[in-house]
């Protein structure tokens, strides 16, 4: 049961990484907002919260309305979701804007530094974005629970996921924020862990699934 959470939900701090990974260089560390020790302390103190709610060998019963979702985390739905995550992040926006209007203002002021513009234009428009792609398609790629299907249910009282041989409950209440994106609604249960479903596999429900959802938490 140990290992459940960690392949139940997106640990948006590990994901695409491998034990022996050699770490980042800084610049790109400050760019993508890597987890910081105050982050660290906060999921672990979720994942206990987490714990308290109660892991199971199957999903509890639905409790008033419910609606169930069967789905695969492919890469297209994993690298849409770390970009919609990466993007959001004040510190990211901040940091985009800077990396495309200061090259753009040095080429048009006739900067004799050009290389320079050029430089952090490709870091910010195709060297990030392209290291996002990357993490999503090889943490899908090299994990092997993204084979298998995810049994989701949402009710009145929560969230609901069965894996394989063991299943996890969450309230509503614990729900930290919710992100709805048009291959995913992801719900936080922290600042770094997310569960994500595909909104492709809701079929002709989608809509109804999106709406009830957003009821319960907004």
């Amino acid at each position: 049961m140990a290992g459940f959470e960690e392949i139940s939900k997106m640990k948006l701090s590990e994901l695409g990484e491998e034990k022996d990974t050699e770490k980042e260089n800084d610049t790109e560390e400050t760019a993508l907002a890597e987890t910081t020790q105050e982050e660290e302390e906060q999921e672990e103190k979720e994942a206990a919260s987490e714990k308290e709610a109660g892991e199971t060998k199957k999903m509890a019963e639905p409790q008033g309305r419910y609606y169930r979702i069967d789905a695969k985390i492919t890469e297209k739905v994993m690298s849409a979701f770390m970009f919609g995550h990466n993007y959001r992040q004040p510190l990211m926006i901040i940091a985009t804007i800077i990396g495309v209007v200061w090259p753009v203002v040095m080429v048009i002021q006739n900067n004799t530094n050009l290389w320079v513009a050029a430089v952090v234009m490709f870091l910010f428009v195709i060297a990030l974005p392209l290291n996002t792609w990357n993490k999503a398609r090889m943490g899908v790629r090299k994990n092997p629970v993204y084979q298998q299907t995810f049994h989701y249910m949402v009710d009145d009282w929560g969230l609901h996921l069965e894996l394989g041989e063991d299943a996890i409950d969450v309230e509503w209440k614990r729900i930290y924020k919710t992100m709805f994106l048009k291959s995913s609604v992801v719900l936080y249960t922290g600042k770094v862990n997310a569960y994500l479903i595909p909104t492709e596999d809701m079929g002709d429900k989608k809509e109804e699934i999106i709406s009830f959802i957003k009821e319960k938490k907004h």
